[in-house]
């Protein structure tokens, strides 16, 4: 079980790359808007970023969620079909983290960095309590369902936190958007030029 649920969630912990890429661009931008007072802009492109962070990694882990157990068959070997059990439930983590956008970024942009540390420290804590409760009494399946949840409560109480506090919701909205296209070309600049620092247009609503 120990194998399968560390090749689960080897795989899972893919479904978080869209998200990180969009997660390097978007601390400058919602600086300079918030900075600039275009509170409704900055939603906007936060909002875009989870949109844009979240749909690839929701895409492979519906198509793994129905092919993962002859995918990973394949990959890694007929004894580790398995896996894909674990995958279904530790993916639904990194998706929901995407979707709920970067709550961290906001709250740290606008001065909340004791919030994010306490938040973050107290939901590990509960956390790695859960796992190990759950690990003892339902072993690996308790311990991926535990992170998963942990995960969830994590990232939505965070996104409630930056709704509060700056008044900016993060999670994502399907809908395409200017700032959509925004994040992307900024993502794709940046990752082309390896290191650099995106510049934010100075757009009044």
């Amino acid at each position: 079980d120990t194998a399968l649920y560390n090749t689960g969630s080897r795989v899972a912990n893919l479904l978080a790359i869209p998200y990180i890429a969009t997660s390097l661009v978007l601390p400058p931008i919602v600086a300079g808007l918030w900075a600039s007072g275009q509170r409704g802009r900055l939603e906007r492109t936060v909002r875009a970023g989870a949109l844009v962070g979240a749909l690839p990694g929701l895409a492979v882990y519906l198509v793994l969620a129905v092919l993962g157990r002859p995918v990973m068959g394949v990959v890694f070997g007929h004894g580790y079909r398995g896996a894909a059990f674990y995958f279904i439930v530790l993916g639904v983590g990194p998706v929901l983290n995407a979707a709920t956008g970067a709550a961290v970024t906001v709250l740290t942009m606008i001065g909340e960095q004791r919030i994010v540390a306490a938040l973050t420290v107290i939901l590990t804590l509960m956390a790695l309590g859960s796992e190990i409760l759950l690990g003892r009494a339902f072993g690996a399946i308790g311990v991926a369902v535990a992170s998963a949840l942990g995960t969830i409560v994590s990232n939505l109480a965070l996104s409630i936190v930056a709704f509060k506090r700056a008044n900016v919701r993060t999670w994502l909205y399907l809908r395409p958007s200017r700032e959509a296209s925004e994040v992307l070309r900024v993502a794709r600049d940046t990752v082309r030029a390896g290191t650099g620092h995106p510049v934010v247009v100075d757009e009044r609503q």
